[in-house]
């Protein structure tokens, strides 16, 4: 399922010294935020990781693939809220010849909902 576009609809994009930002507004019409959980949305963790990897892939012109989640901390519930903005900030992004290894925050101005540490491996031709 993708979720760049859909669940989570992309602002603005800014390099940064080591990796790049991402500004993205929530939607909280999805199909998914119906599911989990009707009375009281809260955006799925691997939804989160899904993101991620969609970003990351985007930043990259590549495909890539999740092969190792080294570390993921989710710490605060993310609430699709009408209008909800969240910054998806990729701290680190080194690239090797097979893989791509990342540290990321999804946050906004006060909060920090999930940290990840992650390696993609490149889609083979």
């Amino acid at each position: 399922m993708k979720v760049l576009g859909e669940m989570f609809l992309l602002e603005g994009w800014q390099n940064s010294e080591k990796g790049f930002l991402c500004q993205l507004q929530t939607n909280p019409a999805h199909e998914v935020y119906k599911a989990h959980f009707p009375s009281q949305p809260v955006t799925p963790g691997v939804c989160l990781l899904q993101l991620a990897g969609e970003l990351l892939s985007e930043h990259l012109q590549r495909p890539l693939y999740l092969k190792v989640v080294k570390n993921a901390k989710f710490l605060t519930l993310l609430i699709p809220e009408e209008g909800k903005r969240v910054v998806c900030e990729y701290i680190s992004v080194e690239q090797a010849e097979t893989e791509c290894k990342t540290q990321m925050l999804v946050r906004d101005e006060e909060t920090v909902y999930a940290k990840f540490s992650l390696i993609f491996r490149y889609e083979q031709c």
